[in-house]
């Protein structure tokens, strides 16, 4: 019974890997307006972003400080 699993999971994975690997993506054609009628899309301004700003960190804490010790480290700190 178990080389009959083992061999059922090996062709499993084997069938899984070749139909990954064989898709076939066909692009489907985009239907094109005349270049009068397109609109114009508006591009946003770039937003220049300060790396030395404050960064604002959240720790939720779904355990209690008894519970495990990890959480007495998050919850000292945290105070």
């Amino acid at each position: 019974m178990k080389k009959f699993n083992l061999i059922l999971v090996v062709l499993s994975i084997v069938l899984l890997l070749f139909a990954a690997c064989n898709q076939k993506v066909t692009p489907e054609p985009a239907a094109k307006q005349p270049a009068a009628e397109q609109p114009v899309a508006e591009q946003p301004a770039a937003e220049t972003l300060d790396p030395n700003r404050e960064l604002n960190i959240f720790a939720v804490q779904h355990a209690e400080c008894s519970w495990d010790s990890f959480w007495c480290t998050v919850q000292d700190s945290s105070a």
